[in-house]
Parts: C-alpha cells; structure tokens; sequence
C-alpha cells in the first residue's frame, strides 16, 4: 500500500521489506484506536471494526476543525469551499424529516459539521491550510496531508464496498497506523 503527496511518501510495503517485524500500530505512543473499538464491540469482524474507527476519526475530526476555525466568526459561510457548503446542506435537507423526531439541538455550525464525511473535513482543511498550518505546527501541511490522504483513501475502502480488497488485520495496521498519526499531529493543537 503507499501513499503519495507533496513528495512525500508512505509505503507500507517498502516500510515492511526493510523492517520485517515492523507493525503500524505499534511504532506511535498514541493510543490504538482499532484496538480500543475492537474491545468494546467484542466479536467484530475487521470490517466492523475499521467501519467504527472511520466514525471516530470523523468525529475527532469535526471537533478538531470547530476549534480550530472557531475564531474566525462565522467560518462555515465565509471559510467552507461552497461545493462543500451545497453538498453537506443537501444532506441535511434529506435528513430533515427524520431528524424533525429529534430533541438534539445543535449549534447551527456543529450542526452542519455533523454531516461532512472524513473528505469535506480534509478539504475544509486544504482550503484553510494557514489557519491549519499553525494548529499542526506544520507548514503548508506537508507532512500531515499524505496522512489524511492515506486515511481518506482507507475510509472509502470501507465505505465503497470493493470484495477485492480485503479488510483483514494487515488493513487494519494500517488504518490504526494513519489514525494515531493524525490524532497525535491535531493533539499539538490542544497542548499548547
């Protein structure tokens, strides 16, 4: 599997061929998150499991980009890319009668966050790379982006069923490899 982005690359064959007891999911002190969620769901298939991490990481996600783009006002009408914008109101449009039985009540910008997927969130990202520049200590993104390309690419794996790629523990390595990598770079953020 590899990776590509702004000459930056992450082969997780080359990464295996050189270090063969190398194990994505052990290399990060961050937390694993597929592990965690295998625990709670008890007997879950792999594909379970990187289906519940995938939700996780949206929801880390969307918070992390609330926070950060908090200070600028009302950032989704002025700081969203408007493709992103149309399509996320028209899911909520589709939503509306059912969440009409709902005693929810969000904040107008959450409740918009609440129905981007993982490549809205990564695009809202690209779009504010300054803003994103200094929540990761990372400038232009260049070394978080192949990670959130790489985690986009997984998520659609699970989201596009393809009976040709198997989600199996290797995949599964690699999500927690992707996952604890982006969690730990938007954990920066919130240290200082």
């Amino acid at each position: 599997m590899v990776f590509h982005r702004d000459n930056i690359t992450i082969n997780f064959d080359l990464i295996k061929k050189k270090h063969p007891t190398f194990k994505p999911s052990q290399q990060q002190s961050q937390p694993s998150l597929t592990k965690s969620i295998g625990k709670t769901v008890g007997s879950a298939t792999p594909a379970m499991i990187a289906f519940s991490t995938i939700r996780q990481m949206e929801k880390y996600m969307r918070k992390f980009v609330a926070d950060v783009m908090s200070h600028n006002g009302n950032w989704w009408k002025t700081k969203v890319p408007p493709d992103v914008r149309k399509e996320v109101h028209r899911r909520m449009e589709k939503k509306k009668f059912v969440r009409a039985r709902s005693n929810v009540k969000l904040d107008p910008i959450v409740r918009s966050l609440n129905d981007t997927d993982m490549g809205q969130l990564i695009d809202i990202i690209r779009a504010n790379h300054k803003d994103f520049d200094k929540a990761f200590k990372d400038e232009k993104l260049r070394r978080i982006d192949p990670f959130l390309t790489g985690l986009y690419e997984k998520r659609n794996v699970i989201d596009h069923i393809d009976e040709t790629i198997p989600i199996d523990k290797e995949f599964l390595g690699e999500l927690d490899f992707l996952c604890k990598h982006v969690m730990r770079q938007m954990e920066v953020y919130y240290q200082d």
